[in-house]
């Protein structure tokens, strides 16, 4: 093989996306690398000026004297610059450079190498230390943008822990003191009752205070994502694998990872939790890799864990692996000395957020709400005070009796949309129908699409079909 066969196998064969261009700039060559990641074919290229594959900020850093320190150099190591897509996308890349001159030491062109900022693995060992770990923290900031960005997507309704209740008080001496240790801790607590308010706090209070703080709602991941969603996945591990991806254990590394709903998981895949739970290790889909991370383990569940043991639905050993601090989260109706308080909270709150002028309290109108039993505790009054503020006038809230009986307003909806016996429909009236019946039973599930006491329980139908309905009936939350 001569040279320049030699040359032009290293250039389609390196993984390292290089360039050559002359002493005007023009571009000589390219590897195979370069071409895939900038999305061009190689006649589009060469010949043009290198300047068109660069960003603006970029070619100003050339143009005000790097260019000239490159070529007085005669190298540059590990600078930082920004490379131009063919579909106009801006990545950065790592670039070293060397400078080939003629026989009477004039520049005759410049070879690059290119190395992709989001691909840490494929950097050189020698590559700049600072340089790496800025790398690797971009890499984590655009991890946890990607979570975030999930995050968003669902409605998360927040409240703070405010209490002046003698049941409240016991639970924040077991928080404070469950703070400064690493223990894992299982939070019991009815729905809408603070679970992860209190796991929050906990964090806050921790060692972990200023860690990554992720949280997952196990019963809204499907079994075949289960795996992909905890551990993550690498490039085309399964259709839809488009890149590789860290799951919620890699994100929550020093951390603290919140696992909320943990009763929902099923049970063929709780082994799986278990092993990264016991051994802080695991897998992502499709590698083999043995991964080993540092995460404190907060869960939380409105299930009888204890009883889903006996009846085989939970592992035990799972069971007594997160059941080492237990706290039970009172429910509402047990800690009415809390309403004024969270009413005021909420009530300020909701006047803010809707643009109202800020309404009285009257004892008459916490005497009512204290007389309700709250079955949807804090979330159900936060959403009672946010739909009173919105409808009051004058300058007291006024919280009609209505708005208190949700539930039964929902079972008489779903009794007038039951089509009269042997009536015949359009297809139109079928859909509108099954439209109602679903969003009533949603609206009973608070939204919970899949375990226990979801709406695809009430309707008697699997939960991936039912998202499959709503998103097909165009159905969204008010």
């Amino acid at each position: 093989m001569n040279d320049k066969n030699l040359y032009q196998f290293f250039y389609e064969k390196t993984p390292v996306m290089l360039q050559a261009i002359d002493s005007d700039g023009v571009m000589q060559a390219v590897s195979k690398k370069w071409l895939e990641k900038l999305g061009f074919e190689e006649h589009e290229v060469i010949g043009k000026k290198v300047f068109e594959f660069l960003s603006e900020e970029t070619n100003t850093a050339l143009f005000s004297g790097l260019l000239k320190q490159i070529i007085d150099k005669g190298e540059l190591s590990n600078q930082v610059i920004e490379c131009v897509k063919k579909n106009g996308d801006i990545f950065e890349a790592i670039a070293s450079a060397e400078v080939i001159y003629d026989e009477e030491e004039n520049p005759k062109s410049i070879t690059w190498a290119l190395y992709d900022v989001e691909d840490a693995d494929a950097i050189p060992p020698n590559t700049n230390h600072h340089i790496k770990q800025l790398i690797r923290i971009k890499n984590q900031l655009i991890d946890e943008r990607d979570y975030l960005r999930d995050e968003l997507n669902l409605v998360k309704e927040k409240y703070p822990l405010i209490s002046q209740s003698l049941a409240m008080q016991h639970l924040f001496e077991k928080l404070k003191a469950v703070s400064q240790t690493d223990a894992t801790v299982l939070i019991f607590g009815e729905t809408g009752s603070g679970k992860e308010v209190v796991a929050s706090t906990i964090v806050k209070q921790s060692g972990r205070a200023d860690k990554p703080f992720v949280t997952i709602n196990c019963s809204s991941v499907t079994r075949d994502l289960f795996e992909s969603e905890f551990f993550g996945h690498v490039k085309g591990s399964f259709t839809g694998a488009l890149k590789d991806r860290k799951g919620r254990w890699e994100l929550a590394d020093t951390g603290t990872l919140f696992l909320d709903e943990i009763g929902e998981i099923p049970l063929e895949l709780q082994p799986k939790l278990l092993r990264a739970i016991q051994n802080k290790e695991f897998e992502r889909v499709g590698d083999e890799k043995t991964r080993h991370v540092d995460v404190r383990i907060i869960a939380a569940t409105n299930r009888n864990l204890e009883q889903m043991v006996k009846e085989g639905n939970f592992r035990e050993d799972l069971f007594y692996r997160l059941n080492v601090f237990p706290i039970v989260v009172p429910p509402l109706r047990e800690r009415l000395d809390d309403i004024p308080l969270l009413t005021r909270h909420f009530l300020d709150e909701s006047c803010k957020r809707f643009n109202k002028q800020c309404f009285g309290l009257n004892e008459q109108t916490v005497d009512e709400l204290k007389e309700y039993d709250w079955p949807g505790n804090i979330r159900e009054l936060q959403n009672v005070i946010e739909r009173a503020v919105i409808l009051s006038k004058g300058t007291s809230l006024h919280v009609n009796p209505d708005l208190l009986k949700q539930r039964d307003n929902a079972e008489n909806l779903e009794h007038t949309i039951s089509p009269t016996r042997h009536a015949l429909l359009k297809a139109d009236e079928i859909k509108h129908l099954e439209r109602e019946n679903i969003r009533t039973a949603l609206n009973k599930a608070n939204w919970k699409i899949s375990g226990k006491g979801s709406a695809s329980e009430l309707l008697g139908m699997n939960a991936s079909t039912l998202n499959s309905r709503i998103i097909k009936l165009g159905i969204k939350k008010n």
